[in-house]
């Protein structure tokens, strides 16, 4: 092989030229001539003029590109037999497959190259096109010495046949015979003696044997491969010149060939055994016939074609390279015959398609276009000829599901040289995000001209010279010009002339990149002369390379906020006149200058000082401080610089040296930075007030002391019981815990559990007294305090009568709570010692009433005057006591009265029932005794005002109540109809399908909550403990709802409701699961709620239960229907909003939640929701909604449960249609 080539360097790039340069000639296998040109043109006259071996050819040409070269060139050369290697940038493989359709050998990406690439890319085109011009060559010499065989077998075939119908002519001719005979034989010899040339000179090996296996003919070529002399050769076997197992396979190959008449052509592959090189041989096996047909000899001719099959493997590889390259590429390519049929389809087009090759391969190219487009394909693939055979366009592909996709089509037809269509060759890519983003800058733009054209405040678009070419309606109307006057006007003909000056500099400074945009108040002229004020706000436009192309500006009027501004200046002027007449000091004093801009003259009666001198000397008046309080009123000055409202009381030192008491309250004014720009000031001589406070301070100090002395044996007392009762607890507690520990000893038998039971009953109820006397011991020591909130009087009465619901239907008792019809809702009380008393006196009642009924009843009380109070303003009770003033001064006050059908009290121990560790005379009534639970409910009742008393005869019930002032909630109805519990019971209404309901709760307590909620509803229930045993019952009884506790023993929640979801998927057939499975979990972080539902369940509801919750799930979930004991029915969306109101809390009925009702939130909270929830930011969604007024809380709650369930999506739905309403109404 010569080493020295000549390439062809085609790039417009010198930078490129040298780079390639410089790396072949430092390759060490070969040495090149190097021709470098710089354009398609002077390529194309190189590769005719200088014959290059190869080309390295850039693909982005001057004039043309690397395709149109290529087509050039075969125009040109007729055909492109010239080794082309192409250099693309990245991204480009669809030119690389589309030019090596066109003949190219190989390609390299140019930012991936390096030497080593180049070379060895250089190396390998070069020795694969000159293994194929070798197997060309060797090829065209195959067939050029076959066809002379054939003809010189035929000459001699033609020839005896010829001189044997001679001989047998005539005998008479027998000497012109033998003559011709003669010349024959001469001719034969000459035939055989050609032959015998031509078949030593062959590069093949041939040889002849008989019937036998002996060779009768070698040749040359045959004695050169085996090196061995004729006579060694001729009369040998198969045997004697192969190994065993080749001379085998030889033999029957030989004999199939002599019994069969049929030429073998064989390609096998044989190892020298000397070198042990293997080589690919051509064998041809082929009988030789007598004139009368018989197979006489066999006729071999074999050939070494090693670097042929290397070549076409090479060929084979690199084909096989080329098609995974098409394979992987993501865009779709195709080739179809003219009538559309496609022949060949890539992997991305199959995919695009759901459809394999197979399928495909055979259809018309316009069945997966969309209907819509396929007659405008249909014509544009009719269009392509050989002066145009290019097109692009963009399409939809339909695919068998029905989805649609855009994919921008790039069609190449492929011509013979009589210019008939050949082949159709395509090539696209998805361009469906390109079509969605132009719908969305269409959607944009006409959302603009929405809002541009709906806008209250006047919109305008002005050129750079300030001319207006584009207006809304709104500017139209204020300043009173039609949009055809506007574009003959400038900003600068409306403009007032005192105004155009700044106007005119901001509007240079912006154009000039200065400031990126500028806002300023104008006055702007009406067409009618009228003097208007705006704000005026210029932004300015750019194009996509950030040259300006206009401004745009937006006018508000503020006309009426510049006469607000006057009149405010008139009423500042009335002000002044105000305070000179006042008896308090009032100041204004600016921050920056720091000067008081107005004093008023009440400070010469207080400082008897001179108020010019004040405002000459803004710090003057500190010196009239008096020393002792200087410190403290610098201070303050200093905390009221920076813009905090200080209110400070100090004393001053007169002129004639009087001391005099001052307080001063100050507030800052800020501008619309925040920053405090001013202070206004109050102040004024409390002298008098002091000295009455100080009285009044010295005789409470006389009251305090007599007051700690007599309490203090009973904080002695309080001491050392709540002492006592934390040494008792330590032990108690081991106790406890150790006989609970022992309960579960297996070997214990039932008296000693029994007894245990007993040692655990008591340990429980002495600790309950234990924290009693804690409590006890806080309030003699006063550290009880009254805590006033607003809270839901209904709801705490729900979760009373919730609470001990079960208590008292375990003992057959009948529990009622009565309220009165006018009872407030929303109150102001102590919300927790109200509860407690309650728990107390209902818990007594249930505990020591063994028949009939317990009722809580509450109703209000209007008092003319309250309680009046005593000397020290300490409210008096009904037994003399005194209790802590309750800060509540209300005339309004609730009446809770606890009645029962116990055994009742007697009327000798009605006194000292208040008392701690009271026992009864009467231990039938009162076994255990009262405790604290009374002390400390009446201690409790004492701090909210009010007085709790006992009354009842034995064997007749008792009654415990109390009445305190309560206060109502500001801007919600002091009161509401009766209880909604009046309603009654809910119950399934009639025919409705039989639904049946599966608990699943390890706890005994939870399971009997819920199965007393669903079971009276009419549901069909069933119990599990385990999600073992949940997965069983599902399997057999298959209910409709599932309620999943989380976390149980054997099997959680988790595994379990995986388990049915798999078992589902299995029996459905892709069909959606028919059981709902709500989870029952305590933790409500985000990411185990997330893990919930990604484990198949449909909900989930956090602990503790709530029952609006439990039926509200279900009627979602079911689509049951409730109706009441009255038989009045209720839909399904009743049972899951309006059920919330009759089970749990009035006012939190939920609303419809809408765009409607998300349209009363302001735009920008809009937006900033709509923010959070693209983000799936669970965290600022709840803050958000927090922001939401009160009036609003049924929304807040509603968007609250919304964001626990994570509904992100149905939220930013609501918000979408919500801001869409909002611009629409712009």
């Amino acid at each position: 092989m010569d080493d020295r080539l000549t390439i062809l360097l085609i790039d417009d790039s010198t930078e490129d030229r040298a780079m390639y340069r410089r790396f072949l000639e430092r390759d060490v296998h070969f040495t090149y001539d190097i021709l470098e040109v710089a354009s398609a043109e002077e390529g194309l006259e190189s590769c005719e003029r200088d014959d290059p071996d190869l080309v390295l050819l850039d693909y982005r040409l001057p004039n043309r590109d690397g395709l149109e070269f290529l087509a050039a060139l075969t125009l040109r050369l007729g055909q492109l037999r010239l080794p082309i290697v192409m250099l693309t940038g990245q991204g480009n493989e669809v030119v690389a497959v589309q030019a090596i359709k066109l003949g190219i050998s190989d390609y390299l990406v140019k930012g991936s190259l390096t030497q080593d690439s180049l070379c060895r890319t250089v190396r390998s085109v070069m020795t694969q096109h000159r293994l194929q011009q070798q197997l060309e060559q060797q090829q065209q010499q195959q067939q050029e010495l076959h066809q002379r065989l054939q003809q010189l077998n035929a000459e001699l075939d033609a020839k005896v046949q010829e001189r044997t119908v001679a001989l047998q002519a005539s005998e008479r001719q027998f000497r012109k015979i033998a003559a011709e005979s003669q010349q024959i034989a001469d001719a034969l010899r000459r035939s055989q003696f050609l032959y015998a040339s031509l078949v030593e000179a062959l590069p093949m090996c041939l040889f002849r044997k008989d019937w036998n296996d002996r060779f009768t003919f070698v040749n040359k070529a045959f004695l050169d491969l085996v090196h061995l002399p004729l006579e060694a050769c001729l009369g040998k076997t198969t045997r004697d010149l192969n190994p065993p197992d080749l001379a085998e396979k030889y033999l029957a190959d030989d004999r199939h060939v002599l019994q069969t008449g049929e030429t073998l052509d064989l390609i096998e592959m044989v190892e020298d055994p000397e070198t042990g090189v293997r080589r690919y041989v051509q064998t041809v096996k082929a009988p030789v016939r007598n004139e009368a047909g018989e197979i006489v000899e066999i006729q071999c001719i074999f050939w070494d074609i090693t670097d042929r099959k290397q070549a076409e493997d090479a060929l084979r590889q690199s084909e096989a390279r080329y098609r995974a390259m098409i394979e992987d590429q993501t865009e779709l390519i195709t080739r179809a015959l003219p009538d559309g049929t496609l022949t060949f389809v890539n992997a991305a087009y199959c995919r695009a398609n759901h459809q394999t090759a197979d399928v495909l391969i055979g259809q018309n190219l316009l069945a997966n276009v969309h209907p819509e487009d396929r007659e405008v394909v249909a014509h544009l693939l009719t269009a392509l000829t050989p002066e145009q055979p290019i097109q692009t366009s963009d399409e939809r592909l339909e695919s068998p599901d029905g989805s649609i996709r855009w994919y921008q089509w790039t069609d190449r037809a492929l011509f013979d040289d009589e210019g008939t269509l050949v082949e159709i060759q395509s090539v696209a890519r998805d361009v469906t995000d390109r079509k969605q983003a132009e719908d969305a800058l269409r959607s944009s733009e006409a959302r603009f001209r929405t809002i541009f054209d709906h806008a209250a405040v006047g919109i305008a678009q002005v050129t750079l010279a300030g001319r207006y070419f584009n207006v809304n309606q709104a500017m139209c109307a204020l300043l009173g010009y039609t949009k055809t006057e506007f574009k003959s006007l400038t900003f600068q003909a409306v403009t007032h002339p005192d105004d155009l000056a700044l106007d005119l500099k901001q509007h240079q400074r912006l154009i000039a990149g200065d400031i990126p945009a500028f806002s300023m108040e104008k006055r702007l002229l009406h067409k009618n002369g009228q003097v208007l004020w705006t704000t005026l706000t210029v932004s300015l436009i750019h194009d996509q390379h950030g040259k300006p192309q206009y401004c745009i500006g937006i006018i508000e009027d503020i006309t009426n906020r510049k006469l607000a501004e006057m009149a405010l200046q008139e009423s500042e002027e009335r002000f002044r006149e105000i305070a000179s007449t006042v008896s308090q000091m009032f100041f204004v004093r600016s921050r920056d200058p720091d000067r008081y801009i107005y004093v008023s003259s009440a400070y010469e009666k207080i400082w008897g000082r001179s108020r010019d001198e004040l405002l000459q000397k803004p710090w003057i008046w500190m010196e009239a401080v008096h020393p002792d309080d200087r410190a403290h009123v610098q201070a303050s000055v200093a905390s009221q610089m920076q813009g905090q409202s200080v209110q400070r009381e100090y004393r001053i030192v007169r002129p004639d040296g009087a001391v005099r008491w001052v307080s001063a309250a100050v507030s800052a004014i800020r501008d619309a930075a925040g920053k405090p720009v001013r202070f206004i000031g109050l102040a004024e001589d409390i002298s008098d007030r002091k000295q009455a406070e100080l009285e009044l301070q010295q005789a409470k100090e006389v009251a305090v002391r007599e007051a700690l002395r007599s309490a203090e044996a009973n904080r002695a007392k309080s001491t050392f019981l709540s002492n006592m009762s934390h040494e008792l607890r330590t032990p108690l507690n081991a106790i406890l815990g150790f006989s609970q520990l022992m309960v579960c000893d297996p070997d214990l038998n039932l008296e000693q559990q029994e007894n245990l039971a007993i040692i655990n009953r008591s340990g429980e109820h002495l600790l309950a007294i234990i924290n009693d006397i804690l409590n006890m011991s806080k309030i003699e020591a006063g550290h009880v305090t009254l805590n006033v909130v607003e809270f839901d009087l209904f709801c705490l009465l729900d979760n009373l009568e919730e609470m001990f619901w079960l208590k008292a239907n375990s003992k057959g008792l009948q529990l009622v709570c009565d309220r009165a019809p006018d009872l407030p809702q929303l109150v102001q009380t102590d919300e927790h010692k109200l509860r407690q008393v309650l728990i107390n006196l209902v818990g007594n009642a249930i505990k020591f009433t063994s028949a009939g009924s317990v009722v809580l009843s509450v109703k209000c009380h209007q008092e003319p005057n309250a309680r009046s109070l005593n000397a020290m303003g300490i409210r008096a009770s009904a037994a003399g006591q005194t209790a802590p003033p309750c800060p509540l001064a209300s005339s309004l006050h609730l009446c809770f009265e606890v009645k029962d059908t116990g055994s009742g009290i007697d009327p000798d121990e009605q006194e000292s029932l208040f008392e701690p560790f009271v026992q009864s005379r009467n231990s039938k009534i009162y076994p255990e005794g009262t405790g604290l639970g009374l002390p400390i409910s009446q201690q409790f009742v004492r701090l909210m005002g009010g007085e709790l008393t006992a009354s009842g005869a034995l064997d007749q019930g008792s009654t415990f109540a109390f009445k305190i002032p309560v206060g109502l909630a500001e801007g919600l109805p002091a009161a509401r109809p009766s209880s909604v519990r009046s309603q009654g019971r809910l119950i399934l209404a009639p025919d409705q399908p039989t639904y049946r309901i599966l608990l699943v709760e390890d706890h005994w307590s939870n399971r009997q909550l819920l199965l007393s909620l669903i079971k009276p509803l009419g549901f069909e229930v069933q119990e599990a403990i385990n999600g073992q045993e949940a997965v069983s019952l599902w399997e057999d009884w298959q209910p409709h709802l599932i309620w999943m506790d989380i976390r149980m023993p054997v099997m959680d929640g988790y595994e379990a409701t995986r388990r049915i979801r798999s078992s589902e998927r299995l029996r459905a057939n892709g069909q959606p699961h028919a059981t709902k499975i709500i989870a029952l979990t305590a933790n409500a972080f985000e990411e185990e709620l997330t893990h919930v539902l990604a484990a198949g369940c449909d909900d989930f509801v956090g602990k503790p239960l709530q029952a609006t919750l439990i039926l509200a799930k279900m009627a979602e979930h079911l689509g049951v229907h409730y109706v009441h004991a009255d038989n009045e029915p209720r839909s399904a969306n009743y049972a899951s909003e309006a059920q919330a109101v009759a089970l749990a809390n009035p006012m939190a009925a939920p609303v419809p939640l809408n765009a409607a009702a998300l349209q009363q939130m302001p735009l920008e909270w809009l937006l900033q929701i709509h923010r959070a929830t693209t983000q799936l930011d669970f965290q600022r969604s709840l803050t958000l909604i927090e922001q939401i007024p009160s009036e609003h809380n049924a929304i807040a709650q509603a968007l609250r449960e919304k964001v626990n369930r994570f509904a992100f999506d149905q939220i930013r739905q609501l918000v979408q249609d919500a801001t869409d309403h909002y611009i629409k109404h712009f």
